[in-house]
């Protein structure tokens, strides 16, 4: 289990460098350069000689990490608790095994030649048309603004290395640890922006203004100074992906529930 559950943060350590580095190199006006989100980012290796057999690895991956984040909301093996800071992150990994598992699922089929976009704006109407969906989604977008603060409060307070479960050694300590806070602060950035179209799609009854993160990335490109301020969030990106390999090589996973 703990073997599925690092090649499950390796995996998405690819996906979310992969969203940085092309976020980036678009910042920079160079070639290759795209403002996408984890769907785009498999698009962009399914497009390469060797990337089917990649596809197939990365939907495992990301299949295991999803169920890893499931287990973690549902049972809270790490021991969070149960005051608002511990839910606020349960929720957050409830709300990630759902994006992840999206994620894999879409993979699957890309690999298999069946991809179809549009399902999670597809599902998401669904969900505003039943009756009390738009507070569901309302609520939603709230939490996951409050998932990001909470990111956001880690770095600063500099309560991170919890994450790694004692597992770094002492002479690469403090380099992952300020990788992973820049990583996580760049997160912690974009989930209010992310919450906050939730809100406005939940207010006009509309699914097409809830963003995911390629989105919120587009929504940061649009500012003045866009650029600048993309770049700054895509460098944090692909140190968050840093941050995941990281964790796949040192974390220690408490996988008793």
């Amino acid at each position: 289990m703990r073997a599925a559950i690092r090649f499950g943060y390796a995996t998405r350590g690819v996906v979310y460098t992969l969203i940085g580095a092309l976020a980036l190199l678009w910042a920079l006006r160079q070639s290759g350069g795209r403002v996408t989100d984890g769907h785009g980012a498999v698009e962009r290796i399914g497009e390469y000689p060797w990337g089917l057999p990649l596809l197939w690895a990365i939907a495992v991956g990301l299949a295991c990490y999803a169920i890893w984040n499931l287990i973690r909301a549902l049972f809270d093996p790490e021991h969070h608790g149960r005051d608002a800071k511990g839910v606020l992150k349960r929720v957050g990994w409830g709300f990630s095994a759902l994006t992840q598992g999206f994620l894999a699922a879409y993979t699957f089929q890309l690999a298999i030649g069946e991809a179809h976009g549009g399902g999670h704006e597809r599902s998401l109407a669904q969900l505003i048309s039943l009756p009390g969906g738009r507070i569901a989604v309302a609520i939603g977008g709230l939490l996951v603004i409050g998932f990001g603060l909470v990111e956001l409060h880690r770095t600063y307070k500099n309560d991170v290395s919890r994450e790694y479960g004692g597992g770094l050694p002492t002479n690469h300590r403090q380099l992952v640890l300020r990788v992973a806070r820049i990583g996580i602060a760049a997160r912690g950035l974009v989930f209010p922006l992310i919450g906050i179209s939730f809100i406005a799609a939940a207010m006009a009854a509309d699914a097409s203004q809830a963003h995911g993160l390629g989105e919120a990335l587009h929504d940061i490109a649009r500012q003045s100074y866009g650029r600048v301020l993309l770049g700054v969030v895509a460098t944090g990106l692909v140190a968050y992906g840093a941050h995941m390999f990281f964790m796949a090589r040192y974390a220690r996973f408490a996988v008793r529930v």
